[in-house]
């Protein structure tokens, strides 16, 4: 099930939530970037495992770096599961708008 409206934006490798103070910085090269650069195209509750084929990387990889973006949207904005990770089906879609 999709969370409630949490009003997050991704712009030149900042996370922002509306509202909030803080933002999260990812690297313009790293993985975690990547992924928040297609998860924020793809319309919101799609999976994004699908699209990010652009992104040559392992299933491991993705999954990875995904857990690492959950754990710090976690930590600096209280938000649990910003994506939503079905590791034995293979699929991630962002759980969070």
């Amino acid at each position: 099930e999709l969370r409630g409206v949490e009003d997050f934006c991704f712009d030149q490798g900042v996370l922002f939530r509306h509202g909030n103070s803080g933002v999260e910085k990812f690297r313009e090269s790293s993985l975690e970037h990547l992924i928040l650069v297609v998860a924020f195209k793809e319309p919101f509750g799609e999976r994004i495992d699908s699209a990010t084929h652009p992104i040559e990387c392992s299933w491991e990889s993705l999954y990875q770096a995904t857990r690492r973006i959950n754990e710090k949207v976690q930590e600096r904005y209280g938000v649990p599961d910003f994506f939503a990770i079905d590791f034995g089906g293979k699929h991630i879609r962002r759980n969070v708008r």
